[in-house]
């Protein structure tokens, strides 16, 4: 059983995603479709790691090499947690039904805590729950 204080931080979070995978498209094509699959305007970028902030409303598709030549990555704004389930769901579904991942692709999620809804003493146990995690966690998704 969850407590208060974690639901209300769940639900107070904002969540980002960077997804690296394939396409089975060209990139013009994969924006039409995740455009389409996830209701939101997709920006083109020419080069990784662009100096382009996505937005709730706006997401950047971008070359991403670190898998292999023809890697791409989708990267999401910030959004409220009940969303970010839905766009991680939406995408995940594209990806697997419009191209593939390999063991070189990963999913990156971004966590933030609005810490005047949770205070200072939520910060401590976070951080500290996330230094036992490890510094970085990785999940591979064989789609």
């Amino acid at each position: 059983m969850h407590s208060d204080e974690y639901l209300n931080a769940i639900h107070s979070s904002k969540v980002g995603f960077e997804f690296e995978f394939f396409s089975n498209s060209d990139i013009g094509k994969t924006k039409e479709g995740l455009t389409r699959a996830l209701n939101k305007r997709i920006q083109i970028e020419e080069k990784a790691h662009s100096d382009f902030t996505p937005s709730e409303t706006v997401y950047k598709l971008e070359p991403d090499n670190s898998g292999g030549s023809g890697m791409i990555e989708l990267v999401t704004g910030p959004m409220k947690y009940p969303e970010a389930k839905i766009i991680l769901a939406k995408t995940l579904k594209w990806i697997k039904e419009n191209g593939h991942t390999t063991d070189r692709c990963s999913i990156h999620v971004n966590l933030a805590f609005d810490l005047s809804i949770m205070g200072p003493e939520f910060d401590m146990k976070m951080r500290c729950t996330i230094c036992s995690l490890g510094v970085e966690i990785l999940f591979t998704l064989k789609l």
